[in-house]
């Protein structure tokens, strides 16, 4: 099992052997990955072009704005400009995922500098009014828009974000949604299904959408407001996207932390604020044509009319809260039960190794699992001083004497370890010896040097507590805790973990269950993660002295490092640690949100 305290989302990829032959598992999964590289390639190549779009609406509107000013100041010219080759850049990322990732992310940054720069200016041109900030109201409404290169940064934003987004060579088509039972899916009939890997990952993305809608909608109704207010709200209508804008803005925040909002009220508001949008173009294309000289004098009625575009950034950012509710964001993992559907009842103790989730069949057991197929960290110790050398070759070569456990608790904590961190896909040759370096510590009494104040040293802690542990074990399922099924040593970690042991102890009145478990488990971490060959699972490009990372800013991998190849895996139906709850425990121990372990 692996507690939801050490999460591991790098440890979660295997090589297939087959028939003696090592076969890059990225070969089996590859349809797999393609179709989800063409899912998020399609939102890649919406945002892009929502992106072009709101940069263009932006810039045209900054520009005649600008116009007003006569473009007083050199900085003035920048909006229009970078809007253009913003536009440019979307449009392309639309098309191209070269585009996408290189002059859209270039153009993105730049102009997210330049909305930075221009909000400062806007600023200081409502405190160079007279009156100042003394008058905030009248100079808000009479001076230079405050928001609105904050509004033309968005954009900016929603380029970036975009740039970093997967995809394939064919992306072509809308973003559908990933849940048979989204309300999209009424409409469209379609959806696609997603591993709990792309759904982790979908989350976040739908955070960030969710947060961008919220921040759009809040700059765009504060813009309509002072425009409104300018025209002293002569329509009822006006007050519409007033009224819209706050419930939008919430919903976006509700959406970051919610996925029922983020799949329910942010969608609908949305769709009430692209609505609002489209009425508020008719208004300001109407207002503009009964201007004096309407479409005669057109361009001077565009300059000086309402101004056309503000209503399609509103628009703008309902779409963003629509694109957001497509995307998937879960709480546990596809197919993982509950007690009562897993069979908990019974000594269930299935092949305990993560499985193919298209074959079902078991991944494993293999020299090297992980993304990195083939990297070696120790393969750079030449590049290492030697007393790093010395060190980390010693805890390959070395394996400590088990002096401290006598021989019935060492027993017992293989069997804890094997449960806490499973290393069920790797071959035997390859386990990483925790047990023997945890008792290492424990003999020679090295300790972090300090501890919770209701929490004995550490000696006195495992020795009562794996005690606890193998008598609450016979308690309950009528042998010792090395001989229980899978599951049902689960169970028992579980409720120490959840600080409710299924078997009272005068030893949990003593310490608190739930932290001995995370003493238990950073132990366990600690012993598995120091070893090189975890290192080469997760990618670690080890020691950094004297040889330093130089494309850490980039997010490359250094040139004596490998390309991650990731894949889909599914944990055993029975795993506990695959199963999420939102709190466990008491303040100091709270279950994290998304993934509770690897399998």
């Amino acid at each position: 099992m692996r507690s939801g305290d050490v999460t591991d989302p790098l440890r979660e990829g295997y090589v297939l052997v087959v028939e003696d032959e090592t076969v890059d598992a990225r070969l089996v999964h590859d349809a797999e990955a393609v179709d989800l590289d063409v899912r998020e390639g399609r939102f890649q190549r919406w945002l892009a072009l929502v992106t072009g779009l709101s940069s263009a609406i932006a810039g045209f509107e900054v520009g005649y704005e600008h116009y007003r000013g006569s473009y007083s100041g050199r900085i003035m010219y920048t909006p229009p400009i970078l809007s253009v080759v913003l536009a440019g850049a979307g449009v392309a990322g639309f098309f191209s995922k070269r585009a996408a990732r290189g002059p859209l992310r270039a153009a993105s940054v730049v102009t997210l500098a330049d909305a930075l720069t221009g909000f400062y200016f806007h600023v200081r041109g409502i405190q160079r009014k007279p009156g100042g900030w003394r008058l905030p109201i009248t100079n808000i409404v009479m001076g230079p828009p405050i928001f609105a290169p904050l509004l033309f940064g968005i954009s900016a934003y929603l380029g970036l974000v975009s740039s970093y987004l997967r995809r394939a060579d064919d992306s072509s088509g809308a973003p559908k949604p990933a849940h048979q039972g989204h309300w999209a899916h009424a409409i469209t009939g379609d959806h696609e299904r997603i591993s709990w890997e792309q759904d982790v990952r979908e989350g976040r993305f739908q955070q960030n959408m969710a947060a961008a809608a919220a921040v759009a909608a809040a700059l765009s109704g504060f813009e309509a407001w002072y425009s409104h207010y300018k025209n002293n709200f002569r329509y009822w209508v006006q007050w519409t996207p007033i009224a819209i804008a706050p419930l939008l803005t919430a919903a976006g925040i509700a959406g970051v932390f919610s996925k029922r909002a983020a799949h329910t009220w942010l969608p609908a508001l949305s769709a009430v604020a692209i609505v609002d949008g489209g009425i508020g173009v008719f208004y300001h294309t109407r207002g503009i044509v009964r201007r004096p000289g309407g479409l005669r004098k057109l361009a001077y009625n565009i300059v000086y009319g309402p101004p056309v575009s503000a209503p399609m950034l509103f628009s703008a950012a309902g779409f963003l809260g629509i694109l957001a509710s497509l995307l998937r964001r879960e709480t546990r993992k596809p197919g993982a039960q509950s007690d009562s559907t897993s069979g908990h009842g019974g000594d269930v103790d299935e092949d305990p190794r993560p499985r193919d989730p298209r074959t079902g069949e078991p991944i494993g057991p293999l020299a090297q699992p992980g993304y990195y197929p083939g990297y070696s960290t120790l393969s750079q110790r030449d590049f290492w001083d030697a007393a790093t050398r010395r060190v980390v070759i010693d805890r390959v070569e070395n394996v400590p004497p088990i002096r401290f456990f006598d021989e019935e608790q060492a027993r017992l904590m293989e069997a804890l370890a094997a449960r806490v961190l499973p290393q069920d896909d790797r071959d035997e040759a390859h386990r990483i010896p925790i047990v023997p370096q945890i008792d290492k510590r424990l003999y020679e009494n090295t300790h972090d040097g300090y501890r919770f104040a209701d929490m004995p040293p550490d000696r006195e802690a495992f020795t009562i507590g794996i005690r606890a542990i193998d008598e609450m074990a016979r308690a309950a399922f009528g042998r010792a805790f090395a001989e229980c099924a899978r599951n049902e040593q689960e169970r028992i970690l579980k409720s120490l973990h959840d600080g409710k042991p299924l078997v009272d102890d005068p030893v949990w009145h003593r310490m608190p269950a739930h932290k001995f478990f995370m003493l238990l488990v950073q132990d366990c971490a600690d012993a598995y993660y120091a070893h090189p060959w975890a290192w080469d699972e997760i990618g670690f490009g080890g020691p950094a002295y004297p040889r330093a990372y130089t494309r850490l800013e980039r997010g490359e991998p250094e040139p004596w490092e490998v390309q991650e190849r990731r894949y889909e895996w599914q944990a055993p139906a029975s795993s506990e640690s695959d199963v999420y709850e939102a709190v466990a425990g008491s303040w100091e121990h709270v279950a994290s949100p998304g993934r509770g372990g690897t399998h």
